[in-house]
């Protein structure tokens, strides 16, 4: 039989290895509970991180929306710009050819007004008392007297 020191030894093993399950299972519950928390807190990252890429995702959205709106409008801006520069190089181009085909019409006019009075009578001359008593750059001239005559009424009365 076992001696007393011989049980009590294998009384103190018992208990400290039934302290070692009970460590070993409060440990083990510990380790659980850490998980749980731990699968918590990844699941609350995670909504988080969902959230964060819904708001990000939205924010991109109307940036985007915005930026085609601009564009849009600059597109629209840059064609009114382009018809109205068009349209005046059109007023110019034809007002250009006005101003040709009038200056053609007054030499044409300084040449008949010429052709019906005689060159040789010195017309400009002559006339150059009875218009404005003004004397014109002549040299003989009539179709040039006459013109100058034209340009500078059509210019005083532009002013």
């Amino acid at each position: 039989m076992l001696s007393e020191e011989e049980k009590a030894i294998i009384e103190v093993r018992k208990l400290r290895d039934a302290n070692k399950r009970n460590s070993l299972g409060k440990s083990i519950e510990t380790v659980l509970n850490l998980v749980t928390k731990l699968q918590k807190e990844n699941e609350d990252i995670q909504k988080r991180k969902d959230n964060q890429e819904k708001r990000f995702k939205k924010y991109k959205e109307n940036i985007d929306k915005q930026h085609e709106e601009i564009y849009e409008n600059l597109v629209t801006e840059k064609e009114k710009y382009v018809y109205l520069y068009q349209k005046a190089l059109d007023n110019t181009v034809k007002a250009d050819k006005e101003n040709i085909e009038l200056k053609e019409q007054i030499d044409l006019m300084a040449e008949y007004i010429t052709y019906c009075f005689n060159e040789d009578e010195g017309i400009c001359k002559k006339s150059a008392s009875r218009i404005n008593n003004q004397d014109y750059d002549c040299d003989n001239n009539c179709k040039g007297c006459i013109k100058q005559y034209f340009e500078k009424l059509a210019k005083e009365k532009g002013e």
